[in-house]
């Protein structure tokens, strides 16, 4: 399981003179694909092309190690493998995933963390809560698999006599007591909900049922999570939990699509009216040397090179005779889309990757930032 804590664990790493970091996707039941060690070594052969011989000969024993490691190891891995490892320290993070992710090796001073990021942007931990008027079923999805499942029923609801006669209350009152019971279920499901949320970061939660349950489930919800309900849809109670989810995620890819269309279009309008966003690598690279950063949006697929300070870790779009902030050396970077989204992540800035080809970011050159003040 990764987090944003993870992210921002491993934005904060020091540069070294190499990083490993290994994206695998790993399906055991799928014969017919390459398997992972044989993937991992293509990549890896492609990566050092990039390197001359030297580098070449004092990177090959680690990474002779990593393919042994996989080779042997691939009945423990699930869907997806995320590794990030250091041929100089003994850093070794390790992410075993139950959603797909690209295949690629890349070698940098830095880990590569921006397809790590994409990830917990796009599978935001949600919950799942089917209700009715007697039982409840909730789920915690974490990145595509089930962390938390809770099953709650009422106890006290009451029901008929054994011989078919009502309990002794009048029609009325039992009317009222039923509510009355209701009402408390749903309470207790509302107060599960609440500690789940307590427990850790909930992007969004759906919620199913018949809608007399679901009305009143909502009201007895605390604000701060009535305010994350992202969808409502229907659902028999005890439909399997596969089909549930595969619902799921159809509506929250909807809604993500949206939040992304609202964020960008955000981002232009404070930006042409002169208020607290940028637009392009230029500005918005500025402003994260600043500090002002505290939103960033990127296009998945951006791509571009830039500069790097040697010495105070300066990031710039044009090269100078000398850093023109202490006047030291200036690297070529290769990743300036990954510099920039591990250096927002250090600094505790929220990234959004887009991953739906959007024309107003294009236009604005597949980046943007939202900053503290104007």
């Amino acid at each position: 399981m990764v987090d944003r804590q993870d992210l921002q664990t491993l934005a904060a790493l020091p540069e070294q003179a190499a990083y490993v970091s290994v994206y695998l996707n790993i399906d055991p039941g799928t014969r017919r694909r390459p398997v992972p060690a044989a993937v991992f070594k293509r990549l890896v052969r492609e990566e050092l092309a990039k390197f001359d011989t030297k580098d070449r000969r004092l990177l090959e024993p680690h990474l002779e190690r990593l393919a042994e490691y996989i080779t042997f190891s691939r009945n423990r891995f699930r869907r997806a493998l995320v590794l990030f490892t250091c041929p100089t320290s003994d850093l070794w993070r390790e992410y075993h995933l139950a959603v797909p992710v690209p295949n690629a090796v890349i070698i940098n001073r830095r880990p590569w963390i921006r397809p790590l990021a994409h990830l917990v942007d796009d599978y935001q931990p949600f919950v799942v809560a089917l209700v009715d008027r007697r039982s409840a079923r909730l789920f915690l999805v974490r990145l595509g698999e089930i962390d938390v499942y809770v099953e709650h029923e009422h106890p006290d609801m009451p029901g008929k006599h054994k011989k078919g006669g009502w309990f002794a209350l009048s029609q009325s009152r039992y009317a009222r007591n039923i509510e009355k019971q209701v009402r408390l279920h749903l309470e207790h499901v509302a107060e599960i909900l609440d500690e789940l949320f307590k427990g850790g970061y909930i992007g969004r939660v759906a919620v199913a049922g018949p809608p007399e349950a679901v009305s009143t489930f909502k009201e007895c919800l605390a604000p701060v999570v009535r305010n994350r309900i992202a969808v409502f849809f229907r659902e028999e109670m005890f439909a399997d939990w596969g089909e549930i989810l595969e619902g799921v995620r159809e509506l929250m890819g909807n809604v993500e699509k949206e939040r992304e269309d609202a964020l960008v279009r955000e981002l232009v309008e404070r930006a042409y009216a002169g208020g607290r966003a940028v637009l392009g690598i230029d500005d918005v690279v500025t402003n994260l040397v600043k500090g002002s950063v505290v939103k960033l949006a990127i296009a998945a697929d951006f791509r571009q090179t830039g500069f790097r300070c040697s010495a105070c870790g300066a990031v710039l779009t044009y090269a100078f005779n000398g850093c023109p902030y202490c006047g030291q050396l200036l690297e070529e970077e290769p990743y300036l889309g990954d510099l920039v989204v591990q250096e927002a992540v250090r600094q505790g800035a929220l990234v959004e990757v887009v991953r739906h080809s959007h024309p107003l970011l294009q236009k604005a050159g597949g980046i943007a930032a939202l900053l503290r003040h104007a």
